[in-house]
């Protein structure tokens, strides 16, 4: 695996689809650790962006303790590599159905983790408080859209639409749930630290 080399192909308009939509399925644990490798980007904007600039409600932004901040961006680096990796397994899991062919884990994984790359190489930019968000929303659509093309490749242009709404739908309510674990684990550091902020959103100082 060269890391680099698979995170140019997976995410450059030229490259991606054809990439995608043939690239040599590899081992499960392989695409874990591309995941988790460059899942390391997201780990370091967190920790810098919540501890050095911190997170912003209202145009109003509060730093958090670096521990808080490091909780944060574990459970989120957690998160991510079990919405990705999941993804592909579900859409492996429903591929007889869904493409009329057998899908193995491994093929849906690589798939599933070189189209994220976008996605995750965008995970530096949660050191931009307040509007880093924003950039990594755009990024996940990208990665989406690589998907679909991969996917037009290797399941034809009538299942392509299908497996990827399979796949973000999956992405999306994992990603929520690790979203919540998160403010669940760390909330009473905040309260504690600054009185105003609850799990879920802000409620103002007081």
């Amino acid at each position: 695996m060269n890391l680099v080399n698979d995170a140019m192909q997976a995410s450059m308009p030229g490259t991606a689809k054809q990439f995608l939509g043939t690239v040599q399925q590899r081992p499960l644990m392989q695409s874990v650790m591309y995941v988790g490798m460059l899942g390391l980007l997201g780990v370091i904007g967190t920790i810098i962006g919540l501890s050095v600039f911190g997170m912003c409600y209202w145009m109003v932004c509060f730093k958090w303790p670096i521990t808080w901040s490091l909780v944060s961006a574990i459970i989120g680096w957690i998160g991510s590599i079990v919405s990705i990796i999941g993804a592909g397994m579900v859409v492996a899991a429903m591929g007889q159905g869904m493409v009329g062919r057998l899908v193995s884990n491994e093929e849906a994984t690589t798939m599933a983790s070189l189209a994220a790359t976008p996605a995750l190489l965008a995970g530096i930019l949660n050191i931009i408080p307040g509007i880093g968000w924003i950039f990594m929303i755009l990024a996940s659509l990208y990665s989406a859209v690589l998907f679909y093309l991969g996917s037009t490749v290797r399941f034809g242009q009538d299942k392509a639409i299908v497996v990827t709404i399979i796949y973000i739908v999956f992405l999306i309510v994992i990603s929520w749930v690790f979203s919540w674990i998160a403010m669940a684990v760390y909330s009473p550091g905040l309260i504690g630290g600054y009185g105003g902020l609850s799990v879920g959103g802000y409620r103002g100082l007081y």
